[in-house]
């Protein structure tokens, strides 16, 4: 998949000065997981259509952390599209990681989609989980500016990089109203990553289909794991009245309500999200 040419070769080049081993999960051919430093381990599970090298480098990169990232069924290297899953079937892959490469417990960091196989992680697999960070994310039966419905048709739109100003408006669109000038090289990064990275339509497909019978938030009070939720205030696709549900209904649970940032919580405010990663609580 080419990079974007507006984009400039040391922002692409910095996207990958991490070594990485890819490896299958309990021998499945479906699910990739990468895996790089040491240290106490942090899982990464990202959102709809992403690749696990969707982050920024900062996070990828953390000092002191083993770092492991899944490639959700249908994005990055899990290219087998074969049959449906669930929500469930994800969190189960993301703990077949973790136990594949030696990982018993984790900082759990779910972005958006991501965040929906956090909250299942945790609830399936206490012991997994030290602590959960959930970003732009959302309670079982959300409420949504986008209806998950069209998140393929959104995906599908930004699967085919291009030098377009309509494809960068696409891509930036996701941050927040001032995202592309007062973090120019973090969105630059992440274009460059989504390029890289490929994206699929029919893996957001799968995805929508399992968010959508994603059902039952009362679940959400057996939650045991210490959790911090981060949230923009102008999330485009992602009302933060989400955010405040699941704080009311994970216990104990403290929200972060970032001013002024989009969708792209990571990119935006990076140093928030590595400062509650790595802040004991």
């Amino acid at each position: 998949m080419r990079i974007p040419a507006v984009l400039s070769a040391a922002t692409a080049a910095a996207v990958h000065l991490n070594h990485t081993l890819y490896s299958p999960v309990l021998g499945s051919p479906r699910v990739a997981a990468t895996v790089s430093g040491s240290g106490p381990a942090v899982l990464l599970l990202n959102g709809f259509g992403a690749a696990g090298t969707v982050w920024p480098h900062q996070v990828i990169e953390l000092a002191g952390h083993t770092v492991l990232r899944v490639d959700a069924r249908g994005t990055g290297r899990s290219r087998d599209l074969s049959t449906a899953y669930t929500i469930a079937t994800l969190a189960d892959d993301a703990r077949s990681a973790m136990l594949d490469h030696g990982i018993s417990s984790a900082v759990v960091v779910g972005w958006s989609l991501g965040g929906m196989v956090a909250q299942e992680l945790a609830l399936r697999y206490p012991e997994g989980v030290s602590k959960l960070i959930l970003v732009g994310s959302v309670p079982p039966v959300p409420e949504m500016r986008l209806p998950m419905t069209r998140t393929p048709v959104l995906m599908a739109r930004l699967a085919i990089p291009s030098t377009s100003a309509r494809w960068q408006r696409g891509v930036w669109a996701l941050g927040g109203p001032g995202a592309a000038h007062e973090h120019p090289e973090a969105m630059r990064e992440f274009a460059v990553q989504l390029a890289a990275a490929g994206l699929s339509w029919w893996g957001p497909m799968l995805q929508s289909a399992a968010a959508t019978t994603w059902r039952d938030p009362g679940r959400l009070s057996r939650i045991t794991a210490p959790t911090t939720i981060l949230h923009g205030t102008d999330d485009p696709v992602v009302p933060v009245s989400n955010a405040r549900t699941l704080a009311r209904l994970i216990p104990g649970a403290r929200l972060t309500a970032l001013p002024g940032v989009g969708h792209l919580v990571p990119y935006e405010a990076t140093s928030s999200l590595i400062e509650e990663i790595t802040h004991d609580r």
